[in-house]
Formats: structure tokens, C-alpha cells, sequence
């Protein structure tokens, strides 16, 4: 009966710690996440976002490297693919490597927990020629966690998924342009591109101002020839099919993420080049030189108290259910509902007067509703305020 129990807790000791190192969507939540990033082996491009590490132990220090994955690497004991980009703020510069690994130098970062057990950081990645970065795919950002001796602790996966695009000069949903400026911003600060001009709505892109003393290899080339090592300067891409254009520019702290300044415009016009549905590829749209104003440090809670916003779902893609958070600046009456790919209403989630405040809530496509596999939209009124987002169930 001993050497059965001794083996009971073996067992459950090894299977508790071989589902800790499963890829899992817990724990790693979504600040600031782009909606696209680029695709392909020798056009790769830097991809940035901002997210809170949770349920860790405070006031400790642990290892991590940063990939992306797609829906069905989650359960699996894999990190996804992609390069990282290590962008430690305290130190003199950005780490780009081709071999991340929790347990050599230089494939690893590091950061600190707070009082609570949470880290909130930028993290970033490059597109590498792997699968997993084709046209039109999810990519959720993962982090790799380990203690400061290198013990694999987990694998998580961001609660926002990011787009794919390709660069090319036709116009579908999943076709991209290159865009790059020269600018005042200092580097290592994070350049935030949206295609509203109160930045309201997810971010188009996020990337950095060069230089920040690394070199991501097998870049797109304008990305070499105009961006990489110079100093204020930065590169990215951006959908073709994009009616609005890039109608705001901000400039975030590296250390806080706070907004420094920002530029916007209501046209999607900058320096005379229109960003309005481009379709360049990898030939890019040059802004030529934008001078951020004095520094404003807005806070990104300040911003957000003045308007109304409503977040990408995630997980997205979803099975069977999905988190929708949306935030009031004042009461409204508040609808939100879903609709599928032909426009007909296949659920209505909120119907009632709302105070101020962020609201969260889940919607279970299983649950008395059984919809099918594909795109839905879902509707978010308030006041006069609108907004659409769209969502993949895949089953």
C-alpha cells in the first residue's frame, strides 16, 4: 500500500508539473496589443505589446522569452515560434535573438514582480518564415517563465490574439503595407499607430524608435534601408483595407507606457502622403519628419476615463466562449449584441442602463445557441458612441 501511494503522488506530481508548462491562455492579460503584424522569412519585422504577468510571487525575480502562437499550440508543451526581442528598460539596450532559451544567456530577460505578484512591461517579437505567421492567421504572444535559475515555470498565451498580414499590393483582409517616418521621438520610446484620432479604438500597430542598439536579421528591406540604427526613426505595417488610414500617432514611455505626446489628424494624410487604404507591400509609405509636441505624460488611465472604448475579445480565435470588456465614461444606456457574417442578430448580451465604469462579460457561443464555426460581429451603443469588433469562433 506505500509503494502504491508513493507512485499516486509521483504520478500526480508529474502530470501537475508537465500541465504547469502546457501552453494555457491564464494569467497574462492584454494592456496594449496591436492588430497586425507582418509575415515571411526575409521581411520580418519588429511587433510590440503591453501586458501584466499576474499570480507570481512578489518582490521576485524571474526569466522569460517571448514568442507567438496560434489556437492550437495551446495545451501543448511548445512556446509557439517566432524570435524575441528582449526589451529590458533597464538596460542600455534592446536583445534580438534568433534562439531564445530560459537557460543561456542572452536568449532570456528578466523582470521583477510588485507587491501583488505582477509585472507590467512591453514585450516584443519578430515574424520569422515559420507556419504559424501565414495570412490571415491569429497569433496570441506567449511567455516563457522560468525562476532566476532557469526551472521552466510556465507557458502562457496573451488574452489578445494579433493578425497576420502579408505584404502585397492587392487589397484583401490580409494584405499589408509598409510604413516608416523619421521623427523627435527619443529612442527605445514605443510609436502607437490607430486609425481614429482620439485612440479609442486597438492599435493598428506598435513598434519602437530606432536605434535601440540591435538588429533584427532578414528585416523587410525598407526596414533596413531606412529605419534600422537611425536615430528617432521608425517601421511597421499596416492593412490595405483600412478606410480610416492611420489618423493618430502616440509616442509611449518605455519605462511606464505612459503617452508622452501624440499627433492626430482626421484625415489619414501625414506630410502628404495618405495612408488611406494603401497597397504598397513592401514598397512603403515614407512620412517623411513628424515632430512630436512638448511631453504631455497622459496616462493611458486618463485617457481612457474620458471615452468610450470597447476591447478586442479574447481569447480570438474562441471555442467555446470568449471575454467581451467594454468602458463607459458615463451612465448610458448600453446595448451590446452579436451578429453573424450575414448581419443577422444571433444574441444580445447587454440591454440596460449602465453607470460609469469598465464592464466584463462572457459570451458562450455553446451555451442555448450552438452557432457554427466562422466570423461574428459584435455591436457595442452607448449615447451616441458605436462601435464594431469582429471575432472567430473555430470549433
Amino acid at each position: 500500500m506505500k509503494s502504491t501511494i508513493h507512485f499516486s503522488f509521483l504520478f500526480l506530481a508529474i502530470t501537475g508539473f508537465c500541465y504547469a508548462q502546457s501552453l494555457s491562455r491564464v494569467d497574462f492579460r492584454s494592456e496594449l496589443t496591436p492588430q497586425y503584424l507582418g509575415s515571411g522569412t526575409s521581411t520580418r519585422l519588429p511587433v510590440v505589446f503591453r501586458a501584466t504577468v499576474q499570480n507570481l510571487t512578489a518582490y521576485t525575480t524571474y526569466r522569460y522569452f517571448i514568442q507567438g502562437a496560434i489556437f492550437s499550440d495551446l495545451g501543448k508543451t511548445n512556446s509557439g515560434a517566432g524570435n524575441t526581442l528582449l526589451m529590458n528598460p533597464d538596460s542600455a539596450s534592446f536583445v534580438y535573438t534568433t534562439g531564445p532559451s530560459i537557460a543561456t544567456a542572452g536568449g532570456y530577460s528578466i523582470f521583477k514582480t510588485n507587491a501583488s505578484g505582477e509585472y507590467t512591461g512591453w514585450f516584443a517579437f519578430a515574424n520569422t518564415g515559420n507556419a504559424k505567421f501565414t495570412a490571415g492567421n491569429y497569433i496570441s504572444p506567449t511567455i516563457t517563465l522560468a525562476d532566476s535559475v532557469g526551472t521552466l515555470l510556465a507557458r502562457r498565451a496573451l488574452s489578445d490574439s494579433i493578425r497576420v498580414l502579408s505584404f502585397s499590393t492587392t487589397t484583401t483582409e490580409t494584405d499589408g503595407t509598409g510604413v516608416w517616418a523619421k521623427s523627435s521621438g527619443t529612442a527605445r520610446n514605443l510609436v502607437v499607430l490607430y486609425d481614429v484620432a482620439d485612440g479609442s479604438t486597438r492599435p493598428l500597430a506598435i513598434t519602437y524608435l530606432e536605434s535601440d542598439g540591435s538588429t533584427i536579421a532578414s528585416s523587410v528591406q525598407f526596414y533596413v534601408d531606412s529605419v534600422n540604427g537611425n536615430n528617432g526613426r521608425w517601421g511597421t505595417i499596416i492593412p490595405n483595407v483600412n478606410v480610416n488610414g492611420i489618423r493618430r500617432i502616440e509616442l509611449r514611455s518605455l519605462s511606464d507606457g505612459s503617452i508622452v505626446s501624440y499627433l492626430s489628424n482626421e484625415t489619414g494624410v501625414w506630410n502628404g502622403i495618405s495612408t488611406v487604404n494603401p497597397a504598397g507591400g513592401t514598397t512603403p509609405l515614407g512620412l517623411d519628419t513628424l515632430i512630436f509636441g512638448p511631453p504631455t505624460k497622459v496616462s493611458p488611465a486618463t485617457v481612457k476615463a474620458g471615452k468610450y472604448s470597447l476591447k478586442q475579445n479574447y481569447p480570438n480565435p474562441f471555442n467555446p466562449a470568449t471575454v467581451i470588456t467594454y468602458h463607459i465614461p458615463q451612465s448610458s444606456y448600453v446595448t451590446l449584441k452579436v451578429y453573424n457574417a450575414l448581419g443577422n442578430e444571433v444574441a444580445t448580451l447587454v440591454n440596460a442602463e449602465k453607470a460609469a465604469g469598465d464592464y466584463e462579460l462572457k459570451f458562450d457561443a455553446a451555451s442555448d445557441r450552438n452557432l457554427a464555426s466562422g466570423i461574428y460581429f459584435y455591436k457595442l451603443t452607448a449615447g451616441d458612441y458605436s462601435e464594431v469588433r469582429k471575432m472567430l469562433l473555430i470549433k
